[in-house]
């Protein structure tokens, strides 16, 4: 019996096929996303859980994060402040216990 080879398939215009390396992914894993994010898989994992970032879990180990929650979480505005600069003065903090920091008087040895 003789075998034939077929030629590579040539893509028909106007058809649609599945993305390429270089398309973006409509869906992320969680290690996919926690490396984008400089983060660690279970920090993303706790933000799952934690409503912060939408997932779908298609079965009991596989969880994919939709491209559009991943570029929302990134362009949603931070709660985080700043820190102060070395020009700024910021809050003190101190520990529960402490005296404040103008009745703190220093001993000489």
């Amino acid at each position: 019996m003789e075998r034939h080879h077929c030629a590579p398939l040539k893509p028909v215009a106007g058809e649609q096929h599945w993305p390429g390396p270089q398309q973006s992914p409509l869906v992320y894993t969680v290690g996919e996303v926690a490396v984008r994010l400089k983060v660690s898989a279970g920090t993303v994992r706790n933000m799952i859980d934690h409503g912060q970032l939408y997932a779908l879990r298609l079965n009991v180990r596989r969880i994919v994060i939709p491209k559009w929650a991943v570029d929302d979480l990134v362009g949603r505005p931070s709660a985080i402040t700043p820190l102060p600069t070395c020009r700024e003065q910021g809050p003190t903090r101190t520990r529960p216990g402490d005296a404040p920091a103008s009745t703190v008087t220093r001993t000489a040895r």
